[in-house]
């Protein structure tokens, strides 16, 4: 899924998202690692996109605030540490950006790790996640939209 460009780049300029410059040694910048390492480590399933962490986890470490982004179903995925973000998602969501009957708070700034590739997960930050005005591609947004953008894949 490939969105146009004039569509992410007017989206991301209205929400204010820009990238954030990270001043890291590289091997710390681009450090890697296998959902199970991160799965193993923190707690909660290596395959949601907001896992939800047991409290003997949160007593041990304090972090329940993990969001993982696979480009496969996240093409704006911030594709470095700090880079600028778009997530993409079918189902309405509250005033706050929440989704229906959730119980994940985007009040709370999440821990955002992105696929770089398969098994490979990298920390791009610390982001927050707010509503896009108006929350939904417009008429004029979906006809700017290639053939390989659309909400279900056709039946044969």
């Amino acid at each position: 899924m490939v969105f146009n460009l004039d569509t992410v780049r007017s989206r991301m300029k209205t929400i204010g998202c820009k990238e954030f410059p990270v001043i890291l040694e590289s091997e710390i910048k681009e450090l890697a690692v296998s959902r199970y390492f991160l799965s193993s480590s923190f707690g909660g399933s290596a395959f949601e996109v907001f896992p939800n962490i047991g409290e003997d986890w949160i007593r041990k470490h304090g972090m329940n605030d993990f969001m993982y982004l696979n480009p496969d179903f996240q093409p704006i995925a911030p594709g470095i540490p700090g880079g600028g973000a778009l997530w993409i998602d079918v189902e309405p969501a509250d005033l706050q950006g929440n989704p229906p009957d959730s119980k994940i708070d985007f009040s709370q700034m999440k821990r955002v790790f992105s696929r770089m590739k398969p098994n490979e997960w990298q920390f791009v930050g610390m982001y927050r996640v707010k509503p896009a005005d108006p929350p939904y591609l417009t008429a004029e947004e979906w006809k700017l939209q290639g053939a390989n953008v659309c909400l279900y894949d056709s039946v044969a």
